[in-house]
């Protein structure tokens, strides 16, 4: 009872003394507030941090005012080394001095939440080793990078939710090494260093209301949550890939968690002879691990077939480095229809199943891959076609040529009415018989006849057909219809005699 009697009026000495020698700020009530002497100073529409507070003062409330900004040490010039925490939240803080809290060695809590920092303002914090709270919850941070926290080696509790972070880089968190609760609920982080949280204590996690891709790069986060135990305080979300948007982690296998193999290849075409060996490699990375097969199709037509070793094919894989495999296909001997074919390597593992093309190109070759080889067997049988139609109709054509030259053409009469033949002879085989000539019934005529030919005198009577029999000439012309109407009927009526000479 005496105890408490003395405790009470010692804080009222304390508080009546910092009030009554005026180091109480106007604009701020002085309390004693668990156990620890507070100004409370919220919403005073201050522009700058009051000065006369007690240098015994521990807690300083300076949340929603108007600083914008916190100039170089500006607590230790108005003597509050001895505070304990500070609470600067909704005060428009858009930048912090790299010496604000300078001599602020007691300072075990800060609240910056709900102002403007664009990034963790580590070189101010640099001054309060023995801070144990950091409130930057609702700042407009994007990244959080490497060592922010280097001198916060007794951080227990950090608020970095509703951030707006997007990355947090490698090493970040190293220095941490108290770290017991940490908030990085209510950003755009879709992942997370694998090891970011590796060797830090800690039991609490908020990771919920993230864009989380749920892949390999998020599945060493949930191995270290499971390894240590340790329970979000809401479940965190997959908002890709597509499949697994909406599941909740704990829902999950790890191996769901997969990345899309990825290839790597040095050249897609190779060229080569006929009867050489071609070989394609394709370097997989994938995690897990994928399954690679090699597939053939033929190029413009939508089908492919799965290649098995053989005679013609062999298939070699081997281990890489960063659990990578090297997989390379080996065409032997190859021909035509091997360049006309495009390969194929697949790669598929939880996540996704992606491919490669790959194609051959001959050189110094008689025949290069334009055509199928039904193709070319069909063009080699019309073309043969085509050779002997034009040689029928060739011989077809020397024959008609050569009746047409063998059989004599009509006989003409020259101006001396000598008998003629086409080609200016007659067969030396052939003998002209006497005379035939049809006449009318009932007319008169007169001939002289000779071995060779004959002198027909012709008296008055009508038109009659004259000609000779040629024995042997195969020809049987008939001469023109005399009248005795045509000029010189009376004059040169007879047919001139024709010689021996004459036939050849």
């Amino acid at each position: 009872m005496v105890w408490f009697i003395f405790s009470s009026f010692f804080i009222f000495c304390l508080l009546h003394s910092a009030n009554s020698d005026g180091r109480c700020p106007s604009t701020c009530e002085c309390v004693w507030k668990s156990g620890k002497i507070t100004a409370q100073c919220v919403g005073a529409n201050l522009m700058v941090v009051p000065s006369g507070a007690s240098k015994n003062l521990q807690v300083l409330d300076l949340s929603k005012n108007n600083f914008q900004t916190l100039p170089s040490k500006v607590f230790q010039e108005r003597g509050l080394i001895n505070l304990q925490k500070i609470f600067l939240s909704e005060c428009k803080l858009g930048r912090l001095s790299p010496d604000t809290f300078f001599q602020l060695n007691n300072l075990v809590e800060l609240d910056l939440s709900v102002n403007l920092l664009t990034s963790v303002p580590s070189e101010s914090l640099s001054y309060v080793t023995r801070l144990r709270r950091l409130n930057l919850h609702k700042n407009p941070i994007r990244t959080i990078g490497k060592d922010s926290f280097s001198e916060l080696t007794n951080l227990g509790i950090l608020d970095l939710s509703d951030c707006e972070i997007e990355s947090v880089e490698k090493g970040a968190f190293n220095a941490l090494k108290a770290l017991d609760h940490i908030k990085l609920d209510g950003n755009r982080l879709s992942t997370l260093p694998d090891d970011v949280f590796n060797d830090l204590p800690i039991t609490n996690i908020g990771l919920h209301r993230n864009p989380w891709k749920c892949d390999c790069e998020v599945r060493p986060i949930l191995e270290y949550l499971n390894k240590f135990k340790i329970t979000p305080s809401v479940p965190p979300t997959c908002a890709s890939p597509s499949k697994l948007a909406g599941l909740m982690w704990n829902s999950l296998e790890l191996s769901a968690y997969a990345c899309p193999p990825i290839i790597k290849v040095s050249e897609t075409q190779q060229q080569a002879r006929l009867a050489s060996n071609v070989s394609f490699e394709c370097i997989v990375s994938a995690n897990p691990s994928a399954r690679i097969n090699w597939s053939a199709g033929e190029l413009g037509v939508n089908s492919s077939i799965t290649i098995t070793e053989g005679d013609k094919f062999s298939i070699n894989e081997e281990m890489r480095v960063a659990d990578s495999i090297s997989s390379t296909l080996t065409i032997h001997k190859i021909d035509n229809e091997d360049a006309r074919r495009y390969y194929v390597c697949i790669a598929s593992n939880e996540a996704e199943t992606v491919s490669q093309n790959f194609t051959i190109t001959l050189i110094n070759s008689d025949f290069t891959p334009q055509w199928s080889k039904i193709e070319v067997i069909t063009g080699v049988v019309i073309s043969i076609l085509a050779l002997i139609v034009v040689l029928v109709l060739g011989i077809l054509v020397k024959i008609r040529t050569s009746k047409d030259t063998s059989t004599p053409n009509n006989t003409v009469n020259t101006d001396d009415n000598s008998v003629i033949m086409q080609n200016n002879k007659l067969e030396k085989n052939c003998v002209v018989q006497t005379p035939v000539i049809d006449y009318l019934p009932k007319e008169s005529y007169q001939a002289n006849d000779g071995t060779n030919g004959a002198v027909i005198m012709i008296t008055d009577f009508p038109p009659t057909q004259l000609y000779y029999n040629y024995e042997n000439c195969n020809i049987f012309q008939p001469h023109r219809m005399l009248h005795e109407t045509d000029e010189g009927y009376f004059e040169n009526n007879f047919v001139p005699f024709i010689s021996n000479e004459t036939l050849l």
